[in-house]
């Protein structure tokens, strides 16, 4: 099972649809229908604030019990630090080298899509020789 069906099944358990959730966090309500293999540490750190019951170990491996025991059903404001396994912190400094590269390759494409639309307008601009203008010409209406 993956994360995105993870945080699926925790939502229908939890009866919270999906652009609710996406308004408790703070994301678009398109966020896990576009969500892939893997979770932003930031979008992790919001959902485990807002749903502190939900065990962020067992959405991001699948390990353990869905629902941590003992926690309050509601976001604590007297403690903001959250506690994340070992586990659970490899995968997310994995996961952020991971999108920390894909950034870099993203640029080099950009710089190198940059390249060729300065060639191809380079390309695609007229040549004149020297002392002409890329006017046309027209014949003189005041010669006769």
């Amino acid at each position: 099972m993956s994360i995105k069906e993870r945080l699926i099944k925790f939502l229908e358990i939890k009866k919270i649809s999906k652009s609710e959730f996406g308004r408790r966090i703070g994301v678009s309500s398109a966020f896990i229908t576009s969500m892939r293999k893997s979770m932003q540490p930031d979008k992790l750190q919001r959902i485990a604030s807002e749903f502190p019951e939900l065990n962020t170990s067992w959405l991001l491996t699948g390990e353990g019990e869905m629902l941590k025991s003992a926690e309050p059903a509601t976001p604590s404001t007297d403690n903001p630090t959250i506690e994340v396994p070992a586990d659970a912190w490899a995968i997310i400094r994995q996961q952020a080298a991971s999108l920390e590269k894909k950034d870099r390759e993203i640029e080099k494409r950009d710089e190198r899509i940059d390249r060729l639309l300065a060639l191809l307008e380079e390309k695609s601009t007229p040549q004149h020789p020297k002392g002409q203008d890329n006017l046309p010409h027209m014949a003189n209406p005041n010669r006769q």
